[in-house]
């Protein structure tokens, strides 16, 4: 029995050692294929991640307007990073001087490309503004007071500007202090004086004593003549918020660079809660009148027109009884220009 044992379990080792043989030589094949299928996928990725974005070819924007460089540039995928500088040619203000890389590169997509941007001529000395539009002027020291290499604001216009009746048309610069060619050497102001146009512009005074501050306004304002409110407590006789005096008479000759006066009565008690005052702001001179309006702003929002002027500059004013809280807001041609609280 002994010996059947040895020879069953001798029989049962080889037959592991064969299995072994045959089978482990399946495995150690498909272990190698495995590695080598893996070393040719990680060699794949590598490459791909190495090659990146597509090489592309780096346009010549060299003397081109900024926004036609731009466009070049995002056709070939490839993004600005912009410089100013001033050059010594007025003509070449808005075009590019210099790019880097430079015409001819091949580099990847999505790379910075450095653009130089001309700014002009930089200023050293106050130009001659005479004979020129206002809104012309305004927007060239605008430019000029924004230039990053001038090291902050050196060049600025003093506001309001001055307006004069004259020959030239509405707008223009007729005088200018200091004069052209005085020396940039520090911060500088320029007061210029702009036409009104023609002496056209002379209106007749209309009767105002006695009426509202709407019912005159509005008669003035159809005349398109400047005025101002003046106030002071009513006596017995006088009604509250109407014109008791008014400084040019019925029938006299204004023009458009003067205002009429008119004084206004205000009652002497209110209740509580409420305020009496008169709103006052300065607005800036224009070569013709500006719509303005005045609204009230209930603390609850609910917004009431208190009165529309038309003005060409000056003191912008408004008697008034309102709750207090209220805001009011003073704005032009769809713009807010002042708001303040009725304390």
């Amino acid at each position: 029995m002994n010996m059947f044992m040895e020879q069953d379990g001798g029989g049962l080792k080889d037959k592991a050692h064969e299995y072994s043989r045959k089978y482990g030589k399946v495995f150690l094949f498909c272990c190698v294929v495995f590695l080598l299928f893996s070393g040719l996928v990680a060699t794949a990725v590598f490459f791909i991640s190495v090659r990146g974005a597509e090489q592309v070819f780096v346009p010549d924007v060299t003397g081109k307007e900024l926004t036609i460089a731009l466009l070049e540039l995002q056709s070939k995928e490839l993004y600005p990073r912009i410089q100013l500088r001033f050059s010594g040619n007025a003509a070449e203000k808005g075009l590019i001087l210099e790019q880097d890389p430079g015409f001819g590169s091949i580099v990847k997509a999505g790379r910075r490309i450095r653009l130089v941007v001309s700014q002009g001529i930089r200023l050293t000395a106050v130009d001659n503004y005479r004979g020129r539009q206002l809104n012309e002027v305004r927007m060239e020291i605008a430019q000029a007071a924004a230039a990053e290499d001038q090291g902050g604001q050196l060049l600025s216009l003093k506001e309001p500007v001055l307006y004069k009746v004259s020959d030239e048309a509405a707008g223009t610069v007729l005088e200018q202090s200091p004069a052209a060619g005085t020396a940039i050497t520090g911060p500088l102001q320029v007061t210029l004086t702009v036409s009104r146009g023609p002496n056209t512009g002379i209106k007749e005074v209309p009767q105002l004593t006695g009426l509202t501050i709407a019912a005159a306004a509005s008669r003035l304002s159809e005349r398109e003549i400047n005025f101002v409110f003046v106030t002071n407590t009513a006596a017995a006789e006088e009604l509250p918020f109407t014109v008791i005096a008014q400084d040019m008479q019925a029938g006299a000759q204004i023009t458009p660079d003067r205002a009429v006066r008119l004084q206004v009565a205000l009652p002497a008690r209110w209740g509580a809660g409420q305020s009496c005052a008169l709103f006052s702001y300065e607005i800036p001179q224009t070569p013709v009148p500006i719509a303005y309006t005045l609204t009230a702003i209930s603390s609850r929002g609910e917004r009431t027109a208190l009165i529309t002027s038309m003005l060409s500059g000056g003191t912008f004013t408004y008697p008034y009884l309102l709750p207090t809280g209220t805001a009011l807001s003073l704005g032009v041609q769809g713009r807010e220009l002042h708001r303040e609280v009725v304390r």
